[in-house]
């Protein structure tokens, strides 16, 4: 039997660090705030995502990002309530995923208390590879340099990260923080650090992802910190928010003069904790220096922006075709499909995987054809498949049994986006995934259909 949240969980914190305390079926749990993303409400529906692992209840659309939402009451190895649901949902990256967890209730932010092992039973639940434990993640309160009690002069700070290492601005240049917008819009000839212009709250702003200034890859999600500087108002891409410093002159150094050369954007370093931890404090005045990236900025405006973002809307689109297996809604490029047939008479095959049902007839010619249910791990259909449907993969062709064809959708190719590999079986199967009316729909990759029933060519 697994180990239950009591026996995961770690000893008592006392560095001070803040934690998000909450309730999962009557128990007081709590979590490091730096862990926690944001805080919403949960998606009023949820799509199931076959094969994925017991502690994923499926997938759903939250804050414009796929969202891999767990059944929480699984992951802690908790009775079951009734329904499933939750008042709130926490999100958390783990693994490169982003997850969504329900909690019954919220406590509010507090300096003390155990957290849970929340690494240790997701790398569990999701067979990831192993993480340090949680209790190395934690934020510890920010002390003067002499290593008295907190400081309460010197500068303030907002520190956050980037690919791993902490940053941070003066406070005083910060003037809110927000979600990655879900549309952003490119600019013209801008440079490649300027992702485009987005909605942050109710402004329209030229984005810039710090990871590019800093020469590195753009990362998918994040967050946004509103900076004011000279004039000009401009959201900088950050990967999370750490927390507000406040740190004595004395734990600053500049950067030393073997390095000034290779990059102005730091300007100084802050030694924390003894010199354990350190803190690249970027330059103001030179964190958009380049002549390119101060034009493409100072540029913007949004009255020109504006019509940019009808133009964004007008999107491509492609044909899907819906259908049902057991209580899941899924989707297959009609590129793929040639026809849509009522089920006929099967020859069986002997020593075939389990997943190709027999031989049918289709226009005259013999064609393998695959049970999704059983693809995908579900119970048979006592009353039968009412559809097969005709898919050709590399001039090959095969029938899959449905229960039922729900129709055809035409849907903007901006709402198709990779689905999170929750497990080796899923990623092998459903490598996408479509926002249709609310819910998330996996699409089937019809050559990995091919390739699973061993018709690859």
């Amino acid at each position: 039997m697994s180990p239950g949240i009591a026996d995961m969980a770690p000893p008592p914190d006392d560095t001070g660090a803040l934690h998000l305390r909450f309730t999962i079926g009557g128990r007081s749990l709590a979590l490091p705030l730096d862990r926690v993303l944001e805080v919403t409400m949960p998606p009023a529906h949820v799509s199931p995502l076959p094969l994925a692992p017991a502690a994923v209840r499926g997938l759903a659309h939250v804050r414009g990002r796929v969202t891999a939402i767990l059944n929480a009451h699984r992951l802690l190895d908790l009775p079951e309530p009734p329904a499933a649901g939750g008042s709130r949902l926490l999100l958390l990256g783990h693994g490169g995923l982003l997850l969504g967890l329900p909690v019954d209730e919220m406590q509010g932010i507090h300096r003390e208390g155990s957290a849970v092992w929340l690494d240790l039973l997701l790398d569990r639940a999701l067979s990831l590879p192993s993480r340090p434990p949680i209790r190395d993640l934690r934020v510890a309160p920010t002390r003067a340099a002499s290593g008295g009690g907190m400081a309460r002069s010197g500068r303030a700070l907002v520190s956050f990260m980037v690919a791993d290492q902490e940053y941070a601005l003066p406070a005083n240049l910060l003037r809110r923080a927000a979600p990655l917008p879900d549309q952003i819009v490119a600019l013209p000839h801008a440079p490649a650090a300027v992702l485009g212009m987005g909605m942050v709250g109710d402004r329209l702003l030229p984005l810039v992802s710090l990871r590019a200034v800093l020469g590195l890859t753009p990362a998918a999600m994040g967050r946004v910190l509103v900076v004011a500087r000279d004039g000009l108002l401009f959201g900088l891409v950050v990967d999370r928010l750490r927390e507000l410093l406040r740190v004595d002159e004395a734990s600053v150094e500049p950067v030393p003069a073997l390095f000034s050369d290779m990059g102005r954007e730091v300007e100084a370093l802050c030694r924390l904790e003894g010199g354990r931890r350190l803190v690249s404090l970027l330059s103001p005045a030179h964190l958009l220096a380049r002549d390119d990236m101060e034009s493409a900025l100072s540029g913007t405006g949004a009255e020109t922006v504006e019509p940019a973002f009808e133009v964004a809307r007008a999107v491509r689109r492609t044909a899907l075709l819906r259908v049902r297996a057991g209580d899941g809604e899924y989707a297959l490029p009609l590129a793929h499909v040639t026809a849509v047939n009522r089920p006929g008479p099967l020859t069986r095959v002997p020593q075939a995987p389990d997943i190709l049902v027999g031989i049918g007839n289709a226009d005259g010619v013999a064609l393998p054809v695959i049970d999704l249910r059983r693809r995908l791990g579900l119970p048979a259909n006592d009353r039968g498949a009412r559809h097969v449907v005709l898919v050709a993969v590399a001039g090959r062709r095969f029938g899959v049994l449905v229960d039922l064809v729900l129709g055809l959708r035409h849907v903007p190719v901006d709402a198709i986006g990779p689905a999170p590999a929750l497990s080796a079986a899923q990623a092998r199967l459903i490598a996408r995934v479509v926002e249709d009316a609310g819910a998330m729909l996996p699409i089937l990759e019809p050559p990995l259909l091919a390739e699973a029933a061993g018709m690859a060519s």
